[in-house]
């Protein structure tokens, strides 16, 4: 990962909170290929624990990503319906 943007993040605390519930919710949102994708598999590294949900998942045909832009608020949709 790129070392600036880990830099950026050294603050971002996602360890263990105490109280209610003590979970998390990390949302990345961002321009196309600025490093989303990545920096959730990278989370998801750190934290096997972790849920990732992604729009793009959506998308994904025998292995392969075809984007309908028609479908993006289908894709939405079906995205928050499985973060419940």
């Amino acid at each position: 990962m790129d070392e600036r943007l880990l830099r950026a993040l050294g603050g971002l605390s996602l360890g263990p909170q105490r109280g209610r519930g003590g979970g998390r919710l990390v949302l990345l949102r961002g321009l196309p290929g600025s490093g989303k994708s990545t920096l959730a598999r990278q989370l998801k590294r750190d934290y096997p624990s972790a849920v990732v949900l992604s729009t793009d998942d959506f998308f994904i045909e025998n292995g392969v990503y075809v984007f309908e832009p028609d479908f993006l608020e289908d894709a939405h949709k079906w995205n928050q319906k499985r973060g419940g």
